[in-house]
């Protein structure tokens, strides 16, 4: 009786990981991004540039990490669920 009800619960699990691992990927594009961006302001110059071209390495950095956090919990959580599936 209770086979069914696990199923669904271990099918919403996998739905949540797919999508922190899509986020993840989302966060690695926009640090990317957020790195170009910090690579044109520090070749242009100009203090208002270089103060722009420092804000955005760190918000670049700080997506990466992001990243690569969401990425790193949704594989673990993807090993549970493996575990945690019924053997047949």
């Amino acid at each position: 009786m209770s086979e069914p009800v696990e199923q669904v619960r271990l099918d919403e699990q996998r739905r949540i990981v797919r999508r922190a691992k899509a986020q993840g990927r989302r966060w690695f594009l926009r640090g990317a991004l957020m790195l170009a961006v910090a690579f044109w302001c520090f070749r242009l110059g100009g203090s208002l540039y270089i103060t722009v071209g420092a804000a955005m390495t760190l918000l670049g950095v700080l997506s990466f990490q992001m990243g690569r956090s969401l990425r790193r919990s949704a594989a673990e959580a993807e090993q549970k669920l493996a575990l945690m599936e019924p053997q047949r």
